[in-house]
């Protein structure tokens, strides 16, 4: 594998020597590695085995040149959208700890509240109902927890009485800490995979524990009750979301492929996800 990257690299580089090539981390999709080559930092990412189930590369390229335009992201250098190979400049920075909020809280909601300005026609809307059935389809063949459809119900019928025509704006979507590159000067975010049109509060629910830190730093007021839970209608989502993702993988043999055990992860989303409906499902109807 390790050769046939290199090899890659080189020819998409134009480039005769690569140095330093280093993969981040085993990944639960994708190969991603850094490198250096004329004294410049870079990432390069090969999609793994069908992540092309989950993401459309047409879609991650125009919203990676949208928050490039916006100085967001790093350069991109390369992108083929049929295959979902990509090379990116490096960030020279460290990813977000929220145990150093107040060092970067600024910086991340300036950051963030540039990002949902962003205003561009080819972005799609994350479209959270039909995107939840697509996934769920790729387990027609699995064992689905029952608990997933009496959430999945609840979930739908919230959202499409309270928020279906909530204002959507440009979203990462996937603002995990290690998406969230922190520098001297500013915040960046990388990782557009699943950026798309949405809730601006489904944003919110993507930093998990800490929804509540950004959301207040963002509006620079306390979070209301109800902001609470419309944050944890959307954790739900996420967390019915990740779980058809972990269980088809485990399904297809991903859990040996790699250092992730999926069927803990599919087990540990579910899980989540019955928890907050059981914490909500009076207050949020």
């Amino acid at each position: 594998m390790v050769d046939e990257i290199i090899k890659e690299i080189k020819h998409i580089m134009n480039v005769e020597e690569i140095k330093n090539l280093t993969r981040f981390s085993e990944g639960m999709s994708n190969y991603t590695y850094y490198f250096e080559s004329d004294n410049i930092k870079y990432v390069f990412r090969k999609i793994g085995l069908e992540a092309d189930k989950y993401v459309d590369y047409y879609n991650e390229l125009n919203s990676i040149i949208a928050a490039s335009d916006n100085n967001l992201t790093s350069e991109l250098i390369y992108f083929d959208p049929k295959t979902g190979t990509k090379i990116q400049k490096y960030i020279e920075g460290n990813t977000i700890d929220f145990k150093n909020f107040s060092l970067f809280k600024n910086k991340l909601t300036d950051s963030l509240k540039k990002l949902h300005k962003i205003k561009n026609s080819s972005i799609k809307d994350y479209d959270l109902i039909n995107r939840l059935n697509k996934y769920e389809s790729y387990n027609k063949d699995n064992i689905i927890d029952e608990k997933y459809f009496d959430v999945k119900k609840y979930f739908i019928n919230v959202y499409n009485n309270k928020y279906k025509n909530t204002e959507k704006v440009f979203c990462h979507n996937d603002l995990q800490n290690i998406n969230v590159i922190d520098t001297d000067n500013k915040i960046y975010f990388i990782d557009f995979e699943y950026a798309g049109l949405n809730d601006i509060y489904y944003e919110f629910a993507c930093f998990e524990e800490n929804s509540t830190l950004v959301l207040e730093a963002y509006f620079d007021r306390k979070i209301t009750k109800e902001e609470d839970n419309h944050i944890k209608l959307y954790k739900i989502y996420q967390s019915l979301q990740w779980y058809n993702v972990a269980l088809y993988k485990e399904s297809v043999g991903f859990s040996k492929l790699t250092n992730y055990n999926f069927l803990d992860l599919a087990n540990y989303f579910i899980s989540n996800a019955y928890k907050i409906y059981l914490e909500i499902r009076e207050e949020l109807k």
